[in-house]
């Protein structure tokens, strides 16, 4: 849109006050907000709307790498719809509303600081959404930003404001997610607004949709859903990342059909909603080496072509239930690295978990071929081939009655790998992977 001029004149003009001139309408405007902006676009619009009896033109002056002014006409009775636009870039920028009369007379409506342009990702889950932890590995950024906190009281009026996003307290968004939005910042250049509306020690029906009342503030849904709508995000929210399921380890039907459930209702509230990551589980926190709870997830992933699994075996400094700051910052990164590919056409290749379709005993007894649904998933397990042969070996795990084995050696093929164990493999047995080094 065209940028106008104020109005000048010889002498400059005086800064008066218009009778009754007030804005009804800020647009998303605040201190320290995001304007969410279309898919790929440059800069953020906004919509200002007032009344200003007696004001003939609306401006409002954007102040940041630029200065811009944007103006329109005020109607004879008074009122006026303003539009701007906030440069998709890491600055801060300031924005002044003001209107003017025939004479030139200025009045200032308000002023917000600190505005930036850019996307919203959501965080749910439990505490590995929470995420509490964090270390010097831990970054952060001022153009991350987060509206509200993460607690019961939503609607408390010191909570109705944007905020630079933290780790904990006041913005909290948790580690893993601020140092995720930080590096797409640092990457691409975009601002990041984080909505974290996790809860620690949670089962799948915790944060279930009230379906006859979505802004049901007794339930988690309904506070993240009004902390949205609120920020003026609700129809911008462009990802959702879900790390739950420990507390659904016994219930892997449950899970998966809470999880769909809240899929769908997401798709439903948050209606540009493009991709959703789901946090396969580890062993530890209550879960055992059973596969239930991640082949579920892997099957919801596999189901939907708008949800990606994300495994985590491979994080470090895992304490059997919690990662510390350097796992989270490794988690940050990938997940960074997820967002960058599928939300702004990054090339980045080789950062899904490999997705086996099926194992089955080889040309002999004591082998088993694991092909994948990727015919490159075979090479996420690492280029390498002294870690084929070898280290990697030592990562899988055969589980059967009685016991368990590791192969001795792994052999590479095309969409396949081929594990050779030094006796035949039972009739009944569970295969998996604990590598801690490879996207698994």
């Amino acid at each position: 849109m065209p940028a106008l001029t104020l109005p000048t004149q010889n002498d400059p003009a005086p800064v008066v006050a218009l009778a009754e001139a007030t804005i009804t309408n800020a647009g998303g405007l605040a201190d320290l907000a995001l304007i969410p902006r279309a898919p790929g676009a440059t800069a953020s619009q906004f919509r200002v709307e007032g009344i200003a009896p007696g004001a003939t033109r609306a401006f409002a002056q954007v102040e940041g790498r630029q200065s811009l002014t944007f103006g329109s006409v005020v109607a004879a009775d008074g009122s006026f719809t303003l539009f701007g636009e906030i440069e998709v870039y890491p600055t801060d920028h300031t924005v002044t509303i003001q209107v003017a009369d025939a004479a030139g007379s200025v009045t200032v409506l308000d002023t917000f600081v600190g505005v930036v342009a850019g996307d919203v990702y959501g965080v749910q889950g439990q505490s590995n959404a929470v995420a509490w932890r964090t270390g010097p590995e831990i970054e952060s950024s001022p153009f991350v930003r987060t509206y509200g906190s993460n607690v019961t009281a939503v609607d408390a009026p010191d909570e109705q404001q944007w905020n630079i996003a933290t780790v904990a307290d006041a913005g909290s968004v948790g580690s893993w997610a601020l140092h995720m939005a930080a590096q797409i910042v640092e990457d691409t250049g975009v601002p990041i607004a984080v909505m974290n509306q996790s809860s620690g020690g949670k089962p799948v029906e915790y944060f279930d949709r009230n379906d006859n009342d979505p802004l049901d503030l007794t339930t988690n849904y309904g506070r993240g859903l009004y902390r949205a709508e609120q920020a003026g995000v609700t129809d911008h929210i462009s990802a959702m990342f879900y790390y739950q399921g420990e507390n659904d380890r016994a219930r892997p039907e449950q899970h998966e059909a809470g999880v769909i459930d809240l899929i769908n209702d997401w798709r439903e509230d948050y209606r540009t909603l493009d991709e959703i990551y789901i946090f396969q589980v580890r062993e530890g926190c209550a879960v055992g080496p059973e596969l239930s709870v991640r082949d579920a997830e892997q099957r919801i992933a596999a189901a939907d072509a708008r949800v990606t699994a994300i495994s985590i075996n491979h994080v470090a400094g895992f304490d059997g239930c919690h990662f510390g700051g350097a796992g989270y910052a490794q988690v940050g990164d990938e997940t960074a690295d997820l967002v960058i590919r599928d939300q702004m056409n990054g090339e980045i290749v080789g950062i899904d978990a490999p997705s086996a379709h099926f194992a089955r005993v080889g040309d002999t007894p004591s082998e088993i071929e694991l092909f994948f649904l990727d015919n490159e998933d075979r090479r996420r397990f690492g280029e390498d081939p002294d870690r084929v042969r070898g280290g990697l070996a030592s990562s899988f795990v055969l589980t059967f009655d009685g016991g368990s084995s590791a192969p001795s050696n792994v052999i590479e093929a095309s969409g396949m790998l081929t594990l050779q164990f030094d006796e035949a493999v039972p009739a009944e047995a569970t295969l998996s992977n604990s590598s801690d080094g490879e996207i698994l």
